[in-house]
């Protein structure tokens, strides 16, 4: 069968979802009997998916933006030679007429829980494009059983299918050598030990928190906590709250760091520490686990479901939790090395072989055997 997967979101704006439909670009077309993959990007020179197309695989160029109108007949007329039996949108923004039966990913509701996390425009317009998504698609694929619990008490499934089918870290996340790590440090000053985070700092993030607990403990550890990811609007208030803290000598601010930078600096990382409200997955605290790094985290189900019993969890919404954890964790160098012992064998669980294999078993039973194109 063709079918066609969606890398549009494949850019530095969507880091995850990019991730996912990258790997998963990789892997389907390996288990692709007969047919091919159309693999729909934008701008090759933006986009991260840089792959050559294989004997089973086709790339195009659609130039036009998930968030752009034109999409809505760009894409259905691009595809009309192609005769997919399936369109898959890795993002809820997308053609909504496609032509062909449609699977979207859903990754998380973090408009409808925490708006504040999000944009005016992305709040207003989240709930009702999110509901044309619905209308238009056959199958659903909920990237953890949090994700589809939240799903379900939005919307009534009817007869639409829904699978879980969990993400994994790309293979690129192992633990890296000694001279990695020193590049690494060197290129950031780092320390031999530090705490690292690794995300955005939109509010359901809870970095305030985090400063604060850091705050708590950093005569104790004497350690710098390290933040690396993109700065957005919250920047600026938790730096300032950094310097009423007392900790602005403390705290390193990488901002984004380049995606190849990311494994030698888990790896680095005395402790892995991610204190969120609320995730759809928790990709960070699957590649730090991958990478050998012992992890602190949120008590919140979507991290439960991932990490299981291979990180420290604590209450996120506890500034005194989150100082102890860590203060545990940097303490203990037996729980340090059982945790990314644990976390290691953890992360191997998820594999992009069986995501592939198990996403289109789920194309193949949205299809019901009938034949589309």
């Amino acid at each position: 069968m063709n079918y066609v997967l969606d890398l549009r979101t494949a850019t530095e704006h969507f880091p995850g979802i990019g991730r996912y439909g990258i790997n998963l670009a990789r892997r389907l077309p390996e288990f692709l009997e007969e047919g091919e993959c159309l693999v729909i990007i934008r701008d090759p020179v933006r986009s991260s998916y840089q792959y050559r197309p294989g004997s089973k695989e086709r790339i195009v160029d659609i130039p036009s933006t998930p968030f752009s109108l034109s999409q809505q007949w760009l894409i259905p007329q691009a595809l009309k030679s192609f005769k997919p039996c399936l369109y898959h949108s890795t993002y809820y923004i997308m053609p909504y007429r496609p032509n062909a039966p449609t699977i979207l990913t859903i990754h998380d509701f973090i408009p409808l829980l925490y708006p504040r996390s999000v944009s005016l425009r992305a709040r207003l317009l989240f709930r009702p494009l999110f509901y044309l998504a619905f209308s238009a698609s056959s199958g659903f694929i909920a990237v953890s059983q949090t994700t589809l619990e939240d799903f379900k008490a939005r919307f009534k499934l009817g007869g639409k299918k829904a699978i879980v089918i969990h993400h994994a870290a790309d293979p690129a996340f192992y633990p890296r050598s000694f001279g990695e790590k020193e590049s690494v440090r060197l290129k950031y000053k780092l320390p031999d030990r530090f705490i690292l985070y690794v995300g955005s700092d939109k509010p359901h993030k809870n970095l305030g928190n985090l400063l604060k607990a850091f705050a708590k403990i950093k005569p104790r550890v004497k350690i710098p906590l390290v933040l690396a990811g993109p700065k957005g609007h919250g920047s600026r208030n938790l730096m300032a709250l950094t310097s009423r803290l007392g900790i602005e000598d403390y705290v390193y601010w990488l901002g984004r760091i380049q995606e190849e930078e990311l494994p030698a600096l888990y790896s680095a990382a005395t402790a892995f520490v991610f204190p969120s409200f609320y995730e759809g997955f928790g990709l960070p605290v699957l590649e730090a686990m991958s990478c050998g790094a012992p992890v602190a985290c949120s008590d919140i189900p979507a991290l439960r479901e991932v990490a299981g019993e291979a990180a420290l969890y604590f209450n996120p919404y506890s500034i005194d939790a989150i100082a102890e954890a860590i203060v545990e964790l940097i303490e203990d160098d037996g729980l340090r090395e059982n945790l990314g012992g644990k976390g290691r064998i953890r992360a191997s669980l998820f594999s992009w072989d069986e995501i592939a294999s198990r996403t289109l078993a789920f194309y193949r039973e949205v299809l019901g055997g009938k034949s589309y194109g």
